[in-house]
This record gives C-alpha cells, sequence and structure tokens, in this order.
C-alpha cells in the first residue's frame, strides 16, 4: 500500500472520530457523575452504623474504615487498571467497572457486619471508581489531544457534581425507605447507568490528530464561486514523548510534579475533610451555617475544575498552576487570621482553597499528558496519583493531631500554607528547567 494510501486512510480515520469524541465526551460524564458518588459516604455512614445496632443488637460500630479501604482500592485500580486500559481498551475495562461499582454498592444493602460492608463499598466499589473514572480521564485527555485541559476539566467537573446532588438524594431514598433500600436503588440505577456508558466509549486511533474544518472555495465553469467544508490536520499537536511509567520515574520532572500534587492536595483534602467542624470552631459558625459553609465549598471546588480546563489551554499548565497555588496561598493565610464572627475573610479563604483544590484536580491529567505523552497516560496518572492518596491520608491526619495538640486550626493552615508555597517555588524551577 502506497504511502499516499496510507495517509489518506489515516486523515479519514480521525475525521471520523473527530465527529465521535463530542458524543463519547458527553457519555463519560454520565458516567463520572455516577462514580463521583463515592464521596457521599458520609451520608450512608452514621445510618448504616445505626443499622448494625439495630440488627445485631450491640454498640453502633465506626465505620470510618470503610471510606478509607474505598480510596486506597480506588488508587490501586487507576494504576493497574490502567495497564488493562492499554491492552483491551476503555469499552471493557469502563463495562467491568459498572459491574464493581453498581454490584458492590448493590450488595452493600445487604451487608450485615462492617467486615461485610467493607468487602462491598471499600473494595468492590473502590476498585469498581478506580477503574471508571481512571479510563474515562484518561481517554478524554487521549480525545483532545488539542485540549486536554478542557476535556480533563469536563470530566472532573461532572465526577465532583455528583458530590453537590447525590447526598440529596441518597437521604431522600434513606429517609423514604432506609439506607438497605437506598444501596440497592443507586446500585441498580448506577450498573445500568455506566453499562449503557461503555457501550459508546471508545478510544481514538493510534496518534489521533483531530481534524480541524476549514473553509476551501471553487470556481464552476460558468465562473460562479462556491464554498464547502474540508479537513486540515491540526498541526499543533505532537506525539514526541510517550513515556511508560518505568521511564516516567527514572526523570526528575516527575518528582517535582508529585511533590506539587502532593502539597496542594494536602492543602485542600485537609480543609474539604474538616469543613464543618472548622466552620464551627474557627468562624463560630451554627450546625446549619456550617452545612451551607460544606456546601459553597463543594461549589468553588466543582467550578475550579471546570474553569481551570479552559484556562489551562489557553495560558499552559504551568502558568495556571501558579496561579491556583497563588490563590490557595493567600486564601489559608486568610484563614490563619479568621476569628468568630469574622465571615466574609473564612468564606474567601474557604473558597480559594476549594476553587484551587477543584483546578489541581483537574489540570494534573493534562499536566502529565503533557510531559509524558498520551500513549500510557492512564498508568502515569495512576502513578502520578499516588501523591493525591498519601495527601488525603496525611492531610486529614496531621490537621486532627494539631488540633489536639493546640485546641485550633491556626498552626494547621500554617503548616498548609507552606506547603502551597513550596508548590508554588516548584512551578518556577520547573519552568526554568522544562520550559
Amino acid at each position: 500500500m502506497s504511502d499516499q494510501r496510507v495517509a489518506q486512510q489515516k486523515r479519514t480515520s480521525n475525521e471520523q472520530f473527530t465527529h465521535k469524541r463530542n458524543a463519547i465526551l458527553v457519555a463519560s460524564c454520565v458516567a463520572n457523575l455516577c462514580v463521583g458518588s463515592i464521596y457521599s459516604w458520609s451520608v450512608f455512614a452514621t445510618p448504616m452504623a445505626e443499622h448494625f445496632a439495630l440488627t445485631q443488637n450491640i454498640a453502633a460500630p465506626d465505620l470510618s474504615a470503610v471510606f478509607t479501604v474505598t480510596t486506597i482500592m480506588s488508587t490501586l485500580m487507576m494504576i493497574f487498571g490502567g495497564i488493562i486500559n492499554d491492552k483491551l481498551g476503555p469499552k471493557q475495562v469502563v463495562f467491568a467497572g459498572s459491574i464493581l461499582f453498581g454490584g458492590g454498592m448493590f450488595a452493600s444493602g445487604f451487608a450485615t457486619s462492617p467486615l461485610m460492608l467493607m468487602l462491598t463499598y471499600g473494595v468492590c466499589l473502590g476498585l469498581g471508581e478506580g477503574l471508571v473514572y481512571g479510563s474515562l480521564l484518561s481517554n478524554a485527555v487521549k480525545c483532545y489531544p488539542d485540549k486536554p485541559g478542557t476535556a480533563g476539566g469536563i470530566i472532573t467537573t461532572f465526577y465532583g457534581l455528583s458530590s453537590v446532588f447525590m447526598p440529596v438524594i441518597a437521604n431522600a431514598l434513606i429517609e423514604a425507605f432506609s439506607v438497605t433500600f437506598a444501596f440497592e436503588a443507586l446500585g441498580v440505577v448506577m450498573f445500568v447507568l455506566i453499562a449503557l456508558v461503555s457501550t459508546r466509549v471508545q478510544a481514538p486511533p493510534a496518534h489521533f490528530v483531530p481534524a480541524v474544518a476549514s473553509t476551501t472555495t471553487s470556481v464552476s465553469s460558468d465562473a460562479q464561486t462556491t464554498t464547502s467544508q474540508a479537513y486540515q490536520t491540526n498541526t499543533a499537536v505532537h506525539y514526541d514523548t510517550d513515556l511508560t511509567w518505568q521511564q516516567m520515574i527514572r526523570t526528575q520532572k516527575f518528582y517535582l510534579m508529585f511533590a506539587m500534587l502532593l502539597c496542594s492536595a494536602f492543602s485542600g483534602l485537609m480543609v474539604i475533610s474538616q469543613a464543618s467542624p472548622i466552620a464551627q470552631g474557627l468562624a463560630g459558625f451554627s450546625v446549619g451555617e456550617a452545612a451551607l459553609a460544606v456546601s459553597v465549598l463543594a461549589l468553588f471546588n466543582t467550578l475550579g475544575r471546570l474553569v481551570s480546563g479552559f484556562v489551562c489551554d489557553k495560558l499552559g499548565v504551568i502558568t495556571t498552576l501558579r496561579i491556583i497555588f497563588g490563590g490557595m496561598l493567600v486564601g489559608l493565610v486568610g484563614l490563619v487570621f479568621v476569628v468568630p464572627g469574622n465571615m466574609i475573610v473564612f468564606y474567601a479563604g474557604l473558597c480559594l482553597v476549594g476553587f484551587g483544590y477543584g483546578s489541581t484536580m483537574s489540570v494534573y491529567p493534562a499536566f502529565c499528558a503533557e510531559q509524558f505523552g498520551r500513549a500510557h497516560n492512564s498508568v502515569n496518572y495512576g502513578v502520578l496519583f499516588i501523591a493525591f492518596s498519601a495527601a488525603g491520608i496525611l492531610g486529614p491526619q496531621i490537621m486532627s493531631a494539631l488540633f489536639a495538640t493546640t485546641a485550633t486550626y491556626q498552626p494547621a493552615f500554617v503548616v498548609a500554607a507552606a506547603l502551597v508555597a513550596i508548590s508554588l517555588v516548584i512551578t518556577v524551577i520547573f519552568q526554568r528547567k522544562y520550559a
């Protein structure tokens, strides 16, 4: 087959997939609305503890370990699921994830002990979430090599939106029926939705270059001019840095990126995990006012995911991260000086931290693909995501330890601000070294 024939087939394949990719992105957003419900655990925790106490005639157990297991399983599956994704493709991976996630949620309604709940919600649901989220996020970045920040931002936005409205749905089901029925009903619905999405998901052609519309002019025999749509190659897309995860971890830039993600996520997760107690203890909010503050935080977290994706594609990753970290630093310093009744400063700090945390989650998938290539981004981002998991463990624990020692939140904010400042400095080093 001639080189010209091969080039023509590749252009045709790219044009066909360019038309499909928006539908794939929409389907991926639906699935992420489902798996993002993993962060609605707090709605289920207390009713499920009361259910165990009632059915087993015991004191209400502490179920916090269940969500810890869920987080660990999710992170592990983002790594190993990435390997499977590269071999089998997103369609099969997402369908397997629908079985694990929906099945884990459904089976949690039949749990008769905390250990069984740890297996169903912690292990099965966590593995399913890692498969679906990791596969769809990586595939979205590959489908939009010309707009990776925007694609990643949209995907993570819908993932974050789930934490806004899913607790309302779950709580309504719990109050109207029972916590076990809520698990079972949501499990069935989520399995069906994610399974349907898996039929629509498709990986782009190898080294996919999106076709962009251009207007061409042709002159007819009677000298009348007509216009038509043609397609040309988007030459702004390059594929010259495809590294495997083994090659990636041998580079210095990986550890700089790891440190930036660890420090910034530490600060965000520290505040998010304790938002209600912080609002009550630091700003003197009532329980109702604290609940509103948590909702505002979730809103800005989601808003940051969406806005930063577009900004990233316009200004570049490093410039965007510098803006994000600068805003988080200002917010954390503001929280250090909050006193009871100082609502404006508290909300400003809270919103800046929430916006920055969501923005980091949106930008990093594109950052990873930009630096290490798109071919193995499923695995590479999973390895880089270990920094996020470490931050999720360390942030809340360190805040709790500092609060137990000092009986105030200010020292934790000082530590968080120092870490974000380190991330900000690393962006300067990174740009000078790898611009």
